[in-house]
């Protein structure tokens, strides 16, 4: 008598680790969004007309929507969106002529994001062991 094999689909606990990590990677995008966007506020405190404040708070959100941009591609496709965010995680220290530990507080966010939402895309079913 040959034992049962199991069914070619992933146990009921790697899909609720990969939701997890999912959650995980959107809440550390929104946060890490946030802390970006903080930035902007700067802007307000300058002692000039409320236009021109507006304008230059709107420039600054720039990143800021971008990133809530790559959150949305993430949201739907989490191996393009991670890959995405992996890049958004180093343009700090390529990009930026700051101190390492200033670009990795810049980007450490999106780089955290981009490595949970590519750890928990969905791979679909498993493959069949030999023999």
């Amino acid at each position: 008598m040959t034992p049962l094999k199991a069914p070619l689909l992933a146990p009921p606990h790697r899909y609720a680790m990969q939701r997890t990590l999912i959650f995980a990677a959107r809440v550390i995008a929104l946060l890490g969004i946030g802390f970006i966007s903080m930035f902007a506020l700067d802007v307000l405190s300058m002692e000039a007309p409320l236009a021109p404040r507006l304008a230059g708070f709107l420039v600054h959100l720039i990143p800021s929507f971008v990133l809530a941009g790559l959150l949305v591609v993430a949201w739907r496709w989490p191996g393009v969106g991670g890959a995405l965010f992996l890049i958004a995680g180093l343009s700090p220290l390529l990009l930026l002529d700051n101190p390492l530990w200033t670009n990795l507080i810049l980007g450490g966010p999106f780089l955290l994001a981009g490595a949970g939402f590519l750890a928990g895309r969905s791979g679909g079913a498993t493959s069949p062991e030999p023999g």
